[in-house]
C-alpha cells in the first residue's frame, strides 16, 4: 500500500496478510487491536480487561469464534462497502443501479502499525483517500476511515440513540494509529436499511487510549509474559516454589476488579470449589458488607424504577396518550399487545458522546 499516495504518513507500516489466516491471528498477539481497545479500557460488555490480559500474555488462547452471523457479516462487508460508494445524503439505490459512484475507498488486507504506538495495530475496513468528500460535503484534507457494520435486529437497539462506546473507542483508536481525524460508519440494519454516520477525532480520548493501553501492555502484559515463561520453566524443572512465586506475580499483575458484567462472568467461570472455611477478619467483613449494601440498593433501585414507571403511566393516562416524543432526543411509549398486556419502551436519547466517555475514563480508570 502506498501511504503517500492516499495521504497517510509514510512511516506507518503495512503488514499485509490474509484475513483470519493463521498469520493474521498470530499477529494479534503482538499488540492491541481496535476491537479490543474497549476491553483494555474496561468499557467492553463482551470481554473484560482481565481476559484480554491473559490472552495477550499468552496464558490462555484467544477464542477464534466462527458462527453463521459472523460468516454473513464478513461476506456482506464488501456489499455494504459498495453501497457506501454510491451513498449520498441518505440516497444510494438509484446511484447503485445507475452505476454512479460518488466516493471510493481502499480496503487494506492486514494490519497497519505506527512506530509511535508499537503496542497498537489497526485493522480498518476502509481508508477514504484525501481529496474526497466527507458525508456533509467538505473535502478531506487528509484521509478518513471507514468502518462497516452489519447489525442484527437485536443489536439495532444499541444504535437507536447513539454509537455504542466500544465502537466509538475502536474508531478513536484507529484515528490515533493512522493519524487522521475523520471516520464514517456504514451500517446495514437488519439486512434491509443502510445508514451512514460519522465520528470526529477527540484528542482527549485518543490521549487516554494511548496512555492506558501503553500502561496495560508495558506494565501488565509484558511482565506477565516473562513470569509465565519462567513459571513453565520452573514447572518443567520441578521447582514448585519457583512455579508458585511466578504464578503469584501473574495474579498480582491482573487488571483491578471493575464493575462490568463480563469481568464478573470471567471470575465466576474461573472459580473452583475448594471446601475450605476461614474465620473472616475486618477486611473480609468490609468486602462482604459492601456487597450486602449494594444488594439492598439494587432492591431499592428496582422499587424506584417501578415507581417512576407507574408515575409515567398515571400521567400518560391523564393526558390521553401512550407516547411522548422529544424531537432528536428520542421517545418514550407504552406498548400495548393484543391481549392488552403492556410494557414500557424507553428510547429517550442517552447521548454517550465523546466527552462523556472521556469523563468516565477520567473518573473511573
Amino acid at each position: 500500500m502506498n501511504f503517500k499516495e492516499i495521504g497517510l504518513p509514510e512511516y506507518l507500516e503495512y503488514h499485509e496478510m490474509v484475513e483470519h489466516s493463521p498469520d493474521w491471528h498470530a499477529f494479534r498477539l503482538n499488540g492491541i487491536g481496535g476491537s479490543e481497545i474497549a476491553s483494555c479500557l474496561k468499557m467492553s460488555e463482551y470481554k473484560p480487561s482481565i481476559q484480554l490480559y491473559y490472552e495477550k500474555a499468552g496464558i490462555v488462547d484467544p477464542p477464534h469464534i466462527k458462527n453463521e452471523a459472523m460468516f454473513h457479516g464478513t461476506h456482506l462487508e464488501s456489499y455494504v462497502g459498495e453501497c457506501w460508494k454510491h451513498w449520498w445524503d441518505d440516497e444510494y439505490m438509484d446511484n447503485y443501479n445507475d452505476g454512479k459512484v460518488i466516493r471510493d475507498y481502499f480496503k487494506p488486507s492486514g494490519y497497519i502499525t505506527n512506530p509511535k504506538y508499537p503496542h497498537l495495530f489497526a485493522s480498518v475496513d476502509g481508508i477514504i483517500p484525501k481529496g474526497q468528500k466527507k458525508m456533509f460535503g467538505e473535502v478531506l484534507d487528509k484521509p478518513g476511515g471507514l468502518e462497516i457494520k452489519n447489525m442484527s435486529k437485536m443489536a439495532i437497539d444499541k444504535w437507536e440513540t447513539s454509537i455504542p462506546p466500544y465502537y466509538m473507542l475502536q474508531m478513536q483508536m484507529y484515528m490515533l494509529v493512522l493519524e487522521i481525524d475523520y471516520f464514517e460508519i456504514a451500517i446495514l440494519k437488519d439486512g434491509r436499511y443502510l445508514s451512514v454516520e460519522y465520528v470526529l477525532r477527540d484528542d482527549d480520548i485518543c490521549d487516554k487510549i494511548a496512555n492506558i493501553s501503553k500502561d496495560f501492555w508495558e506494565n501488565m502484559v509484558v511482565p506477565a509474559r516473562i513470569a509465565h515463561k519462567k513459571s513453565d520453566e520452573s514447572l518443567l524443572s520441578g521447582d514448585k516454589e519457583g512455579y508458585n512465586n511466578y504464578q503469584d506475580i501473574i495474579s498480582r499483575l491482573e487488571p483491578k476488579v471493575d464493575d462490568s458484567t463480563s469481568y464478573a462472568q470471567f471470575l465466576t467461570a474461573r472459580h473452583q470449589k475448594v471446601d475450605e472455611v476461614k474465620e473472616g477478619d475486618m477486611e473480609d467483613w468490609n468486602y462482604a458488607s459492601h456487597y450486602a449494601f449494594w444488594a439492598n440498593m439494587e432492591k431499592l433501585s428496582k422499587k424506584n424504577k417501578t415507581y417512576a414507571g407507574s408515575t409515567i403511566r398515571k400521567v400518560m393516562e391523564s393526558q390521553g396518550v401512550d407516547k411522548w416524543t422529544f424531537e432528536e432526543d428520542g421517545y418514550f411509549n407504552i406498548l400495548v399487545a393484543k391481549n392488552n398486556s403492556n410494557r414500557v419502551n424507553n428510547k429517550v436519547k442517552y447521548d454517550f458522546d465523546s466527552k462523556k466517555i472521556y469523563n468516565i475514563l477520567k473518573g473511573e480508570i
